[in-house]
């Protein structure tokens, strides 16, 4: 069990889930005003069954916007109203859309919603309506690891790593078409001397597979470069891009990511793309021989 309070301080919500599941109850409680909160007030029921997981995103008065998978296994925003929080009266305001959303927050009067696109973190902004606003400018390719935000403070808080950069806090405002960071990161290399891409790979059974190469600029991927590969695949975890990579002295590094394997490739001439990837595989053992040419 859980609970946090309303930004406004106006309601306690509690969120209960019998073991690990990850679907819950919901319940609330009308504290009254802030200042002075009805610690006697009754627990009411949002939800009182486990049949869906629900996250809160915040509330705008009494109306309280959740995220859900209830009949959308991507997410979904809905809207209740705790005047009257029957599920007849729940409103749907952003539907599942075709990526599965990972974070969200109000930010600013609006709802800010991460989502995982093709292994790559894509930050969008909607009205209260359910309105798509903007897309964020984010730094680059990589990874949001949290978002963060409060509807009566304008700005968007996000953090952001990449092959190429370390955990970095950002913030923007409005529609977040630029954005500045608190502190800027220090690498221990020169990252404006590499790139990362991204690339598509057809897998046997014919899915459509994306991953990321992390190079030197301007290197000709041929396929015929020494190296380093490391495989994984598991638990619904997905591997994005991120920081972690070894860059040695006057090494090139690449690193293919998948929703189930990465292959992390690092060589001191070229890098290269490798062919027959398999989404079907689990591992890739490269003990033998920790230099392989593809």
């Amino acid at each position: 069990m859980s609970s946090s309070v309303t930004d406004d301080g106006r309601y306690l919500i509690i969120r209960f889930s019998p073991g690990a599941t990850p679907r819950n109850r919901l319940y609330y409680v009308d504290l009254g005003s802030p200042k002075q909160p009805n610690l006697e007030a009754p627990i009411k029921v949002i939800v009182d069954t486990e049949e869906a997981a629900y996250w809160m995103l915040g509330n705008v008065n009494s109306k309280l916007y959740l995220v859900t998978d209830l009949n959308a296994p991507k997410r979904r925003v809905i809207a209740v109203d705790l005047r009257a929080p029957e599920r007849s009266n729940w409103k749907t305001i952003i539907p599942e859309a075709p990526y599965v959303v990972q974070d969200s927050t109000l930010a600013g009067g609006r709802i800010a919603l991460q989502y995982l696109v093709d292994v790559e973190s894509r930050i969008k902004l909607f009205t209260m309506e359910g309105k798509e606003l903007s897309t964020v400018a984010l730094p680059g390719v990589g990874t949001v690891g949290e978002v963060n935000g409060r509807y009566d403070s304008p700005e968007l808080i996000y953090s952001f790593t990449s092959p190429l950069y370390p955990s970095t806090v950002y913030f923007c405002e409005q529609l977040c078409r630029t954005s500045r960071t608190f502190e800027d990161a220090k690498p221990a290399f020169d990252p404006t001397n590499y790139e990362t891409k991204q690339f598509f790979a057809v897998s046997k059974d014919g899915t459509r597979v994306p991953y990321f190469v992390t190079a030197r600029k301007n290197i000709p991927l041929n396929g015929d470069n020494p190296t380093r590969l490391y495989g994984y695949g598991g638990f619904s975890i997905n591997l994005t891009p991120s920081t972690g990579l070894m860059f040695q002295h006057g090494s090139s590094a690449a690193a293919f990511m998948s929703p189930r394997i990465s292959v992390v490739a690092a060589s001191t001439g070229k890098i290269g793309i490798g062919r027959g990837c398999s989404t079907r595989s689990r591992t890739v053992s490269t003990t033998s021989s920790p230099w392989l040419k593809i």
